[in-house]
């Protein structure tokens, strides 16, 4: 690890400035000052491997301590975490290194890689292969759904839903309207820009829904691939419900 560290040191100062941009806007908590250095700290144990505080104290120019501070914030939101190093000599030390949602922080392009592939499913096979491997993923999507909806009322199912969604990056939240119907909204499109190009996913969507829900009426309102701020979709409960 040291060699390691000394070779890093060269051009860390600089280096850590231009590429700490490269992480995912999630905001951090804290002062702009305090989340600028937990941005650096987060960039360090990506590109170096685990560290201990010691060693990013060095690498930031600050005191050991000052570094734990910031780490401490950063375990109790996930993003890093600590293994417990024992030594041959002295008491064991703490090594930190990025969980997985700290990992996510940074880009990963999967809108690209799934655009792609869908355009080599369509030069291959056609289009009509395409909707079917749509068809297929939705297909599993709604199994999975289904495990926790199951048995719930239909009131209790969109909201169910709705928080399904958002686990799933989509912001989702649920809203009841005073005739008794409800508004399913995302404002999050994790597929936005391969939507845009294929809006047989967003079809299929709708597809989902109504099949989770299939003694409602649901129908969508607005579309982000369309060029809506976010995906509402409008659920009428049968009438016994409503």
């Amino acid at each position: 690890m040291s060699s390691i560290l000394a070779h890093k040191n060269e051009s860390s100062a600089s280096t850590t400035e231009q590429q700490v941009n490269l992480i995912g806007r999630k905001k951090l908590s804290g002062s702009p000052e305090n989340e600028r250095t937990r941005e650096k700290i987060i960039y360090l144990l990506k590109t170096i491997g685990p560290c201990t505080a010691a060693e990013l104290s060095e690498k930031l120019s600050m005191t050991a301590m000052g570094v734990r501070r910031h780490l401490s914030q950063l375990e109790s939101e996930r993003l890093v975490a600590h293994r417990i190093q024992q030594q041959k000599r002295g008491r064991p030390t703490h090594r930190y290194y990025l969980t997985e949602t700290g990992d996510e922080l940074f880009p990963r392009h999967y809108d690209r890689l799934a655009r792609t592939l869908m355009e080599i499913i369509v030069e291959l096979d056609g289009e009509e292969k395409l909707r079917q491997v749509i068809d297929l993923y939705r297909a599993r999507q709604r199994k999975v759904y289904q495990r926790q909806l199951a048995d719930l009322p239909v009131r209790e199912r969109v909201r169910q839903l709705a928080i399904l969604r958002d686990q799933d990056g989509y912001m989702g939240r649920s809203e009841e309207l005073e005739d008794g119907s409800f508004l399913l909204v995302e404002d999050n499109c994790t597929l936005c820009e391969v939507a845009a190009g294929c809006l047989h996913l967003c079809d299929s969507e709708l597809s989902l829904f109504q099949a989770l829900l299939p003694e409602a009426k649901v129908e969508k309102l607005e579309n982000i691939a369309s060029g809506d701020r976010c995906c509402v979709f409008h659920i009428e409960p049968p009438a016994e419900e409503s």
